[in-house]
């Protein structure tokens, strides 16, 4: 049974990605920007013993303190984003292209945003 499913998945996966243009665009443009996080965040952020500011706040300012490697919980959740937002628009893509490509172009718009958080939090860290 998860053979069957693992197969049709992957048949699918060849059949969107290379028939069409706009899935497979969409899908180098998020994995490309995830890559690009996890890139950035390995140059600027280094094993630390003091703890690093985490989120901050326009009404309270900085609101979380931790240690320095939960500044990849960023990539890792818009990693796990990514990958379920693909397998279910890989799941769905045969029945409905459109929600297929909603799907990932919200995976573009939460790789751009979770980013500009990344990039906030390093420039508060300075």
């Amino acid at each position: 049974m998860a053979t069957n499913f693992t197969y049709r998945l992957k048949k699918t996966f060849q059949e969107c990605l290379i028939a069409d243009k706009f899935m497979l665009i969409s899908f180098l443009i998020s994995l490309c920007l995830n890559l690009a996080l996890w890139a950035f965040l390995f140059w600027r952020i280094r094993p630390q013993e003091e703890p690093i500011y985490l989120h901050y706040n326009i009404y309270f300012g900085i609101d979380l303190i931790g240690p320095w490697f939960e500044m990849y919980y960023i990539p890792l959740s818009g990693l796990i984003f990514f990958l379920i937002n693909l397998v279910i628009s890989l799941i769905i893509y045969k029945k409905e292209k459109v929600i297929s490509y909603f799907l990932m172009v919200t995976v573009i718009l939460c790789q751009i945003f979770l980013a500009l958080a990344a990039f906030s939090i390093i420039y508060i860290n300075l």
